[in-house]
């Protein structure tokens, strides 16, 4: 079993407990590292292209953090880009664009400080078995 990291909304908990069931610690581990990691590069390349008006730069990065949230539980996160893409691909307005560009970012940043958290805990217990 997982470790028992105060409940966050950002991420599901449950989600990653079942993870656990079927991977190793070190794959579950190795996951949600990659996710810590790629997803501040994706955030970046879509903040890159938002600014420069590229909205199919924007619809391809949310796509890839829609599929890259929700193979880690944050599905706050997932839904976020989800609605992003969606947004992209329906020309909405420039301004509810950058709104869910912001709160994307947000979902995002909050995700991986309870991943972060969430993964300390796992070594912890890990480092106590």
């Amino acid at each position: 079993a997982g470790p028992r990291a105060p409940s966050q909304e950002a991420i599901s908990l449950s989600h990653l407990e079942d993870m656990l069931s079927v991977l190793t610690r070190e794959q579950v581990g190795f996951l949600v590292t990659l996710y810590l990691q790629a997803s501040t590069s994706h955030l970046e390349a879509l903040a890159r292209s938002h600014d420069a008006g590229d909205i199919a730069g924007v619809s391809a990065q949310a796509h890839i953090l829609i599929s890259l949230a929700g193979n880690v539980g944050a599905s706050d996160a997932s839904e976020a880009a989800r609605a992003l893409e969606r947004a992209c691909r329906d020309d909405a307005p420039k301004d509810q664009i950058a709104g869910l560009v912001c709160g994307l970012a947000e979902k995002v940043g909050a995700s991986r400080l309870a991943l972060q958290s969430w993964q300390s805990a796992l070594e912890e217990l890990r480092a106590s078995a």
